[in-house]
């Protein structure tokens, strides 16, 4: 595996599952308007799907990789932390939406917060995602 493709993944499962995952209470607002009680719902079953979703497929990328069997268990390790940070702060960020808003109008705090996290948590993922490097036979000519 490449790094661009090592990369792209990381994105995609990473990067777009989890931002998915926080646009669906404005889609719920869009379709629902005023249900208060289906972003309520919402925070609950998306976050869970969405790890569940997440689990089965990073546990089946850890398992086919090209590393180590001791850096594999790491790997596991760190996925799950990971993807246990994630789940709780999906359902926060789900439910900011039916919290009250702040009376300052500011939250720049909470974007600078959730924007901190997200790297971490990219930055997690990354080392639990990597794939290993496999060895390329020796060019015979």
């Amino acid at each position: 595996m490449t790094i661009s493709r090592w990369w792209i993944r990381l994105v995609s499962w990473d990067g777009l599952l989890p931002l998915a995952v926080w646009y669906i209470p404005q889609c719920i607002e869009i379709f629902f308007p005023g249900r208060r009680g289906a972003i309520e719902i919402a925070s609950l079953v998306v976050p869970v799907m969405a790890v569940l979703i997440r689990y089965y497929t990073g546990m089946e990328l850890i398992r086919n990789n090209h590393c180590s069997k001791r850096f594999r268990i790491v790997q596991k390790l760190i996925f799950c932390i990971g993807i246990l940070m994630l789940v709780m702060v999906d359902c926060v960020l789900i439910l900011m939406h039916v919290m009250p808003k702040n009376p300052n109008g500011g939250n720049s705090d909470d974007l600078t917060l959730i924007l901190i996290f997200f790297g971490f948590y990219l930055i997690i993922m990354g080392v639990a995602m990597y794939p290993g490097r496999q060895l390329q036979p020796a060019f015979r000519t």
